[in-house]
């Protein structure tokens, strides 16, 4: 007695094909799933701050906190990143991330020096009242540059602000 095939089954168990492509199925799913999870890494948040998207931003740092490590080619952070696209909303959005505030480039160039370097005042502002160090200990020549940048862009010192958030609560 010969035995039929039926795609590669005997006939007694062609029942089983339904259950094989379902099989395959959850299988292709579960790859394509873990692919775009792959792909939700560095290069996607890369251009959400490019494109200002605070929202799904928030829940990709929310979600993943690792990226806030990630650099591109020039050693730019997404905070450098951020304030050299005029962001000032992802900006604070990174910041409330815990973005370091006084992050460096490996030239040596901080963000608040960024910050003055683009003139965006609300992004220095929002540097300054996370911490950001106006005066870098190993740039003392920027010292007097900086201060006068601040001056022009009128940009408010930690002082400043702090001294407001006091008149505001009372």
């Amino acid at each position: 007695m010969k035995k039929r095939l039926i795609l590669g089954l005997e006939k007694k168990r062609f029942w089983q094909l339904p259950f094989i492509a379902v099989l395959l199925a959850l299988f292709a799913g579960a790859i394509w799933c873990y692919a775009n999870w792959l792909g939700a890494g560095t290069f996607d948040v890369w251009k959400l701050v490019e494109q200002g998207n605070t929202r799904d931003l928030a829940d990709v740092l929310r979600w993943r906190p690792g990226v806030l490590r990630s650099k591109d080619v020039g050693g730019r952070t997404l905070l450098h990143y951020a304030i050299q696209e005029n962001q000032p909303a992802v900006v604070k959005v990174l910041i409330q991330a815990a973005a370091k505030a006084n992050a460096k480039l490996e030239v040596g160039d901080t963000t608040l020096e960024i910050g003055l370097w683009w003139n965006h005042p609300e992004i220095v502002e929002a540097l300054i009242a996370a911490g950001a160090n106006i005066y870098p200990k190993d740039r003392a020549l920027w010292r007097k540059k900086e201060s006068e940048l601040l001056k022009q862009l009128g940009a408010r010192t930690r002082k400043q602000l702090d001294a407001e958030a006091k008149q505001g609560k009372k």
